[in-house]
């Protein structure tokens, strides 16, 4: 993995904390580029930095955790999207702020 590929992995992590964050999933640190993700006081998944989510069966066979697992899942996944969006888009330029 290069230096770039490695910071992105990294920035997409950070991103994808802050809106499990706001959605009332509790995320541990990164660790090994991957973002352990916390439901109802137990590890849920992990989330890598190409945007895998990974987990084991039976910690979602609770009630409740399917659903919580898919949020995840679609949160991961809305964050990648948006971006490699921004990734492409022009760079904004500001003027006359003196």
């Amino acid at each position: 993995m290069n230096d770039q590929s490695g910071t992105a992995q990294l920035l997409f992590l950070e991103e994808t904390a802050i809106r499990l964050r706001q959605n009332g999933f509790t995320v541990e640190p990164i660790e090994d580029h991957h973002l352990p993700v916390c439901w109802e006081k137990g590890r849920l998944c992990r989330i890598s930095g190409k945007g895998s989510v990974l987990y084991r069966q039976e910690c979602v066979d609770a009630p409740g955790a399917q659903d919580a697992l898919q949020a995840v899942i679609d949160t991961a996944k809305m964050t990648s999207e948006y971006m490699a969006i921004l990734e492409y888009a022009p760079q904004l330029k500001a003027t006359g702020l003196t």
